[in-house]
Formats: structure tokens, C-alpha cells, sequence
């Protein structure tokens, strides 16, 4: 199921799940392992243990088995504290990630599992080495899967959070700007990281070429995280 990593595949054997992670890998799992990172969110519960095994059968550079969820659940069966949680650890994982060197490449909703009551992230090869300058890739898709779902649900209709069964992929910007009342156009954080978001995405799928990417320092890094984490911690519901 995770063909879309080039870096790693999970597999199951004998009842068990396990990944293996290609050569091309390696600098990055050392890099998790040696900067202190992998240890530190495991002593925060935020991210599964796992331990490296030796299967020969396996064709890879190292095969890793984490520990083993009971329960599997999926973000549109969540509750809206639930994915706002699930949304908290994935922005506090990524920042963890940037004062380390590297850069959460992914930040989709179904990397995150509830394990023994808290939200863990379980996908181990989802850290990069950060290049200086670059911007996080994972901004849309922590939008989509996130901020968007989290909005509709608070502005529009707590059970729209099952939109997430029809859009695996995340909630597209513009339709969940279209959704949303204009009064979220006032809330500085939701209009940028939304409303603005969706017009730019747009713009982008109507571009023949692609725009230049500018430069973005530590300080922007540092401030779109905090605006991200401001717009989660700022959406409530009545009842759930």
C-alpha cells in the first residue's frame, strides 16, 4: 500500500507489519537516528518505536519492525478533537524535525495513529535532511488534510470530517473555500493559510510553466508553524 515512497515500503509477514527502507534511504535514517530526533519523540510518545531486525529474504538496504498498533482507525471516523490533536502533533513532529536538521516530507492525516490513547505518528520514513532554503513541502497537504477539514467542521458542520472517505488525498483548497462563510475571511490565520492558499493553488493549475520557488529562512519556517498552530488551536466546536 505505500507505493508512493520510493524510500520505503511497509510490509506484513507471519501477522506482522514491517518496513523496508531502501539504500536511497539511509542518510536520512542515520540522520534521524544520530541527531537525536528518533529519541526524542520516541520520550514524547509522539512518533511508534521500532527496532531493526535482520530478514534476509527481504532485498533492501534495512527492514525495521515498529510496534505493532491493535487498532487501526482512519481520520473520517475521528472526532473533531480527535484530528485536532492528530493536527498538532503532525505541526509539533515537523518543527521537532526542523530543529534537527530534517523535514517532515509528508503530512498526510493517515500517518497518524491513536496508540494507547494519544495521536503517534507511525510513518518512520517520512524525515528528509532539510536543504537550507527550500520550503516545506508538506504546507498543502498539511492544509488539505488538516486546516481545511478541521474549518469545514467548525464553521459548516461537525460531520463534514467524513469528507476525508472522499478525498483520501485531502480536502481540496478551493472547495473548502467555497464551503466556508466569508466571515473566515476575517480570521487572519484561516485566510491566509486557506482562502489565500486556495486562489494560489488555482492559479498555480492554470500555469504552463512553474512559478520560481523563493528562498525561505528558519524565521519563516518558525512563523508558518506558529501561524498553522494558532488556526488549529483556534477552531472549536459546540458538542461533539
Amino acid at each position: 500500500a505505500s507505493f508512493r515512497d520510493p524510500d520505503a515500503q511497509v510490509f506484513s509477514q507471519d501477522g506482522q507489519i514491517f518496513r523496508a527502507l531502501a539504500p536511497s534511504y539511509q542518510v536520512h535514517y542515520e540522520q534521524l537516528i544520530h541527531s537525536g530526533l528518533y529519541e526524542e519523540l520516541i520520550q514524547g510518545q509522539q512518533l511508534i518505536p521500532h527496532k531493526e531486525v535482520d530478514l534476509p529474504e527481504i532485498q533492501t538496504w534495512k527492514v525495521i519492525h515498529p510496534t505493532q498498533i491493535p487498532l487501526i482507525s482512519y481520520p473520517y471516523e475521528w472526532t473533531f478533537s480527535m484530528l485536532k490533536e492528530a493536527a498538532l502533533l503532525c505541526l509539533d513532529v515537523a518543527e521537532k524535525a526542523f530543529l534537527k536538521g530534517m523535514i517532515l516530507k509528508d503530512a498526510t492525516a493517515f500517518n497518524v495513529q491513536f496508540f494507547k490513547g494519544k495521536p503517534t505518528w507511525i510513518d518512520t520514513s517520512s524525515f528528509e535532511i532539510y536543504e537550507k532554503g527550500q520550503p516545506w513541502v508538506a504546507y498543502r497537504q498539511f492544509c488539505m488534510h488538516f486546516l481545511a477539514p478541521l474549518a469545514l467542521m467548525s464553521y459548516v458542520d461537525p460531520s463534514l470530517g467524513k469528507m476525508h472517505s472522499l478525498y483520501p488525498n485531502g480536502i481540496p483548497l478551493p472547495l473548502a473555500s467555497k464551503m466556508l462563510p466569508g466571515k473566515t475571511k476575517l480570521k487572519l490565520n484561516l485566510n491566509l493559510h486557506l482562502h489565500l492558499h486556495a486562489k494560489a493553488d488555482s492559479w498555480k493549475r492554470n500555469q504552463k510553466t512553474s512559478p520560481k520557488t523563493a528562498s525561505f529562512s528558519e524565521a519563516a519556517f518558525q512563523g508558518l508553524i506558529q501561524g498553522l498552530r494558532s488556526a488549529i488551536k483556534g477552531l472549536t466546536i459546540k458538542e461533539e
